[in-house]
């Protein structure tokens, strides 16, 4: 299965409300590992910290 979202630099996170820096200064490789929550996933909103929507069959859920 293959992630069916982008991580994507997320502006409004109040993890850079103190940063000093441009945009392209935060959105790297190392702000995405040390800042997960400065980040959102394009398909479902969640955080750099989420695993992010995956691409598959459909497992269907069995009802309670």
């Amino acid at each position: 299965m293959n992630a069916i979202g982008e991580l994507l630099f997320d502006e409004d996170s109040e993890v850079w409300q103190e940063w000093e820096y441009s945009e392209m200064d935060m959105d790297t490789m190392e702000s995405r590992r040390d800042f997960p929550e400065g980040f959102k996933f394009s398909c479902c909103g969640g955080d750099g910290e989420a695993k992010g929507c995956k691409l598959g069959d459909h497992i269907a859920r069995k009802k309670p």
